[in-house]
């Protein structure tokens, strides 16, 4: 024998971050998807059975097994979580947990976050990854996992340390959805995956685009804003009270467009706010206006980018 020993279980983790993560020379912005209501952000983490139980017993995470101050991820993407959690499969990671977020501590905990790939950040990391589709999924049998979008990204935040315990210190609410993510596993093995998918519709999360509440240097140092999206000095002020004031404008009538055009049944609300986007990029102004409107505006909003011509 050699006596080398082969890598271990972190660097070879380690190594599969880094070959996920979007390199820091890349200069495009990204979207921050997310379920967030007016009370907060909804991320995943997988834990095993004790930690789990205890969080769920007592709406937060701690626990004699339970470290504060390690090193921990934080995904809002669902489909990024069963993906690896291996659907609730994985050693360790047999609990998947949802857990809220106030939207002011979302934004400080970004703040405190580096922005890199693979290694830096020793307190906060912020990474992009290729994201994944909760609705389809590649690969056969045990095999499947959620399909790769390489279009799209997805964030992932790590906090250590300090970062970590105000993390958990922070924590609104938490689910136990290890259930929900069996059943995806499930659907996402099955011939007809779309059908199966159906079925599970309304229990899915509604992840839609969410803006943190972070200044536009710092949305812009995360890869959320590009920098020709960057508001000029001395017309930030100006610019956001403009903003405000059209939003107002526009919120009167939203409610009577939205119902005019949904028949005003609610059935018919939920649908106009389905549509989808349009394949241009939302600027930095129109993407925080999606994200500050209250739902009848986003639901204006959203049927308007639909009548407009795909880019």
């Amino acid at each position: 024998m050699s006596g080398k020993r082969g890598p271990n279980r972190s660097s070879l983790r380690a190594a599969a971050m880094r070959e996920h993560a979007v390199r820091p020379d890349e200069d495009e912005a990204y979207t921050f998807t997310a379920e967030h209501d007016a009370e907060g952000v909804w991320f995943y983490q997988a834990y095993n059975d004790d930690i789990a139980d205890w969080a769920v017993a007592h709406r937060g995470l701690g626990g004699p097994v339970f470290n504060p101050s390690r090193m921990t991820w934080i995904k809002p993407s669902f489909a990024w979580m069963l993906y690896r959690c291996g659907y609730g499969h994985k050693h360790s990671q047999q609990r998947v947990l949802k857990l809220k977020l106030p939207h002011s501590e979302v934004a400080s905990l970004l703040a405190d976050c580096a922005c890199t790939h693979g290694g830096g950040g020793s307190k906060g990391r912020v990474q992009w990854d290729p994201a994944r589709d909760l609705l389809s999924s590649e690969g056969k049998g045990k095999a499947a996992e959620p399909r790769k979008m390489l279009r799209e990204r997805a964030i992932q935040i790590g906090l250590s340390r300090d970062l970590s315990e105000r993390f958990v210190r922070s924590i609104l609410a938490v689910v136990d959805v290890s259930a929900l993510a069996r059943r995806v596993g499930e659907a996402h093995q099955s011939k007809d995956v779309r059908a199966a998918m159906e079925l599970l519709r309304a229990e899915l999360p509604h992840e839609r685009p969410y803006m943190p509440r972070c200044e536009p240097p710092e949305l812009l140092r995360l890869r959320l804003m590009r920098a020709d999206e960057q508001p000029r000095a001395g017309a930030t002020t100006a610019s956001a009270a403009s903003a405000a004031s059209a939003a107002s404008a526009a919120s009167a009538s939203a409610v009577s467009f939205v119902a005019a055009a949904s028949g005003g049944s609610e059935e018919s609300h939920e649908e106009a706010a389905a549509v989808p986007e349009t394949k241009r990029q939302r600027s930095w102004g129109e993407r925080s206006l999606l994200t500050a409107l209250p739902p009848e505006q986003t639901c204006m909003d959203g049927l308007q980018a639909a009548a407009q011509p795909m880019l």
